[in-house]
């Protein structure tokens, strides 16, 4: 009894779909530990752009504990942050930069896909990646 493995089932096929999603991504080093052409450093932006999205994330997670958004208090609460709270100022500070560091990175990430022709290549995954970081990033503006 031989076992056909060019016919693929569902859940294969999904497996095989992520695989080459990820084979233009910065995942690459998975399968290859030198690449074989000259790697633009401006390829890494979107990876960039996500790493300080992390961050902002876990900042504002901090930040979040202390600061109370109520007109009467909010100076306060970042009088409180900033004195009081160990480390608060440089959290804040981490935050505010990496807001700026996030707007500028997205958009010379969005410059480099377009006058380097790279949206015109289809990836499905990246596709689905980028709609949902553009989702929570309008999510987090409201």
């Amino acid at each position: 009894m031989a076992v056909s493995l060019s016919r693929r089932n569902g859940t294969l096929a999904f497996i095989y779909w992520i695989w080459d999603g990820l084979d233009r991504t910065i995942f690459t080093a998975i399968k290859f530990s030198f690449p074989a052409r000259f790697v633009s450093p401006f390829g890494f932006l979107g990876m960039l752009t996500f790493i300080t999205f992390i961050i902002l994330g876990v900042s504002g997670a901090l930040l979040m504990f202390y600061y109370e958004p109520i007109l009467d208090r909010a100076w306060d609460s970042v009088e409180f942050i900033n004195n009081e709270v160990p480390f608060g100022f440089h959290i804040r500070n981490i935050h505010y930069h990496g807001s700026n560091a996030m707007v500028m990175l997205a958009l010379l990430h969005m410059y480099y896909q377009y006058f380097s022709g790279r949206y015109k290549i289809r990836n499905t995954l990246v596709d689905v990646t980028k709609y949902e970081m553009k989702f929570y990033g309008l999510l987090v503006l409201y």
